[in-house]
């Protein structure tokens, strides 16, 4: 007698989306072509004014992908739509990408074996990213060299109930809010890894969107510093990370990329610095 195969557990893969037509159908697809089948895909809309409604609910037909669309008619920050997400979500397991991201075929499936085997809460997916230009190549050296940095990187895969008995995402937190996650998380639960990894499109870098961005986060990182003030430490493992000397042999294999990926850090904690300053003079108005 031939024994029926076991269903594996639904995993929810929430995607919260802004104006992602250029990037949902690729971050979808990749979902579609996961070894690990038994999943739903909810995809949170911020109040998109393209067509990212439209690409998913293409793709999603196309590829006969569980989707459900949720939209928003008035934009929220990431935290918010992640967490309505995860509230309307039916499997239990919680995995969290962004539009513009990618999955290697075997994350989902590792990230369960991570989990059945070690009785973890939740697990970190390695992430590398791509894109167009020399700054992108930058960006992408940079994130090579912080793979299995647990001061870096943040998880991304939960048990649900894992996930919620610490809250959710912090709703009110716009910059940092994965690492606070990860922490509060990593408080009542082992957190593990897989090999598999996340690729995230950067599309065409530009300094100007580097600046633009880290200003931004920067000056609304006031909820994760009142969480976690800054120590002298800190401001040091910013400017000069343990992983760049954990990877000198790859920086010196790549010198022209990583003279710009140091001068791409330099502007960056410039911006962020006049992004914090910026926050505290508003502050006091």
């Amino acid at each position: 007698m031939i024994s029926a195969r076991v269903k594996r557990p639904l995993v929810s893969i929430i995607i919260p989306a802004f104006n992602e037509e250029k990037n949902i159908t690729v971050c979808l697809d990749s979902i579609a072509h996961q070894d690990y089948k038994n999943t739903e895909v909810i995809l949170v809309d911020d109040a998109s004014l393209d067509q990212t409604v439209q690409f998913a609910r293409k793709m999603g037909k196309k590829n006969n992908l569980n989707l459900r669309v949720i939209t928003q008619t008035v934009h929220k920050e990431r935290g918010f739509t992640r967490n309505q997400g995860a509230e309307l979500s039916k499997g239990d397991y919680l995995l969290f990408i962004d539009a513009d991201m990618k999955l290697e075929g075997k994350v989902i499936s590792q990230c369960m074996k991570a989990i059945e085997d070690s009785n973890l809460g939740a697990v970190i997916v390695p992430e590398e990213s791509f894109g167009e230009g020399f700054w992108a190549d930058c960006r992408r050296l940079e994130k090579r060299c912080y793979i299995g940095d647990n001061r870096i990187e943040a998880a991304r895969f939960f048990i649900k109930k894992s996930f919620w008995n610490v809250g959710g995402w912090d709703k009110e937190m716009i910059s940092g809010e994965d690492w606070d996650l990860t922490k509060r998380v990593g408080k009542k639960y082992v957190i593990g890894r897989i090999q598999a990894k996340i690729l995230h499109n950067e599309g065409k870098l530009t300094l100007w969107n580097v600046i633009r961005k880290k200003f931004y986060y920067a000056s609304n990182s006031g909820f994760y510093l009142r969480k976690y003030p800054l120590k002298v430490t800190d401001l040091l493992f910013f400017v000069i990370r343990p992983a760049y000397l954990r990877n000198w042999k790859l920086l010196f294999a790549n010198p022209l990329t990583t003279i710009g990926m140091f001068f791409l850090k330099f502007i960056e904690i410039v911006a962020g610095g006049l992004g914090f300053l910026y926050s505290k003079l508003l502050s006091l108005h």
